[in-house]
């Protein structure tokens, strides 16, 4: 992750232009690609910040990113600051903007009064339609924000989607409410890149004569992990102390405060800030459990990144028999 934390603090500065975007070539003859302002976490990594740099390692694409923001849950992309140099609107053939739940209409008529050729690109993380009312975001996310990233996506020349359920399900929405739209949906899986693994030297293995099994997840999804909690008990029953489960990003706490796993022990491990997410590596699992229910926020709006981070520490993975 050190060159995500130097590329941060680069862009976060007031060094010059030329020396903040080297890449901004005119007649380099290369595709021109302006990511705009993701955040360091799960999404704006692997669906920008990687991307961007993989992209600069071709001979056809040039990529840029505007900024980089700190993480901030309470807000969505149109609360933080967001301005783009004229010079990068000029140079760009692409702009791709981050989910996105205000009217983005005045955003791409400015843009195009300086670059009438540039096409406009939205990127989808996860089905913010279909929130279970469990979930934190189920009541930040109204009505009126679902209508106008509806409208968002019609109005881009292309939307970009985490999965084939995205894909399916906007097709769908598109169809039935916008049908004159011309938007073309890709899906573009989430890109794992050695760049996040550049401080590790090794995989580290479980000495200990106890089976560790981890469980990843965090408290916005813990009805997914509690949908196996009779597994985990009888876990623990039938091998006691061979068998240690280890919470990875929850304390096992529901949001009123109570237990959730009443009678059952396990080591909690908190959640990380994204750029220290690869102490999954220190943490010496054997196995890691990814338990999904079958909800349309699973089934159609997940990716499959947690097995993608288990698999590149060559960790084993049991899933829920559900897409992804």
């Amino acid at each position: 992750m050190r060159t995500i934390r130097k590329l941060y603090e680069l862009l976060d500065s007031n060094k010059p232009f030329e020396e903040k975007y080297p890449q901004c070539q005119e007649q380099d003859g290369k595709v021109h690609i302006l990511y705009v302002a993701p955040c360091l976490n799960g999404t704006g990594f692997y669906r920008m910040i990687a991307p961007m740099l993989e992209l600069n390692k071709t001979a056809t694409h040039s990529a840029i990113l505007t900024g980089i923001h700190k993480w901030n849950f309470n807000k969505q992309f149109e609360d933080y600051d967001n301005p783009i140099d004229r010079r990068l609107i000029e140079w760009a053939d692409y702009v791709i903007l981050p989910t996105t739940f205000s009217d983005t209409g005045y955003i791409k008529k400015s843009i195009r009064a300086i670059n009438d050729q540039v096409q406009f690109v939205m990127d989808l993380d996860c089905l913010h339609h279909q929130y279970p009312e469990n979930q934190p975001n189920y009541k930040k996310i109204s009505t009126v924000h679902k209508q106008m990233l509806l409208k968002n996506i019609a109005g881009m020349n292309m939307v970009t989607a985490a999965s084939q359920g995205l894909i399916h399900y906007y097709e769908k929405q598109l169809a039935d409410n916008y049908p004159t739209s011309k938007v073309y949906l890709e899906y573009q899986p989430n890109l794992i890149s050695d760049v996040g693994f550049q401080e590790i030297k090794s995989i580290r293995q479980n000495q200990s004569d106890k089976l560790r099994i981890g469980i990843v997840g965090n408290a916005a999804s813990h009805y997914d992990t509690l949908s196996i909690k009779e597994v985990l008990l009888q876990i623990k029953e039938k091998y006691k102390d061979k068998a240690e489960l280890v919470f990875f990003g929850w304390n096992g706490l529901l949001p009123d405060g109570s237990p959730a796993f009443e009678g059952l022990e396990f080591t909690p491990e908190r959640s990380v800030r994204f750029p220290d997410y690869y102490r999954l590596n220190e943490l010496r699992l054997d196995l890691v459990l990814l338990p999904l229910i079958d909800t349309p926020f699973n089934t159609q709006g997940k990716s499959f990144v947690k097995y993608l981070e288990a698999a590149a520490f060559a960790l084993p993975v049991v899933a829920g028999n559900v897409a992804p």
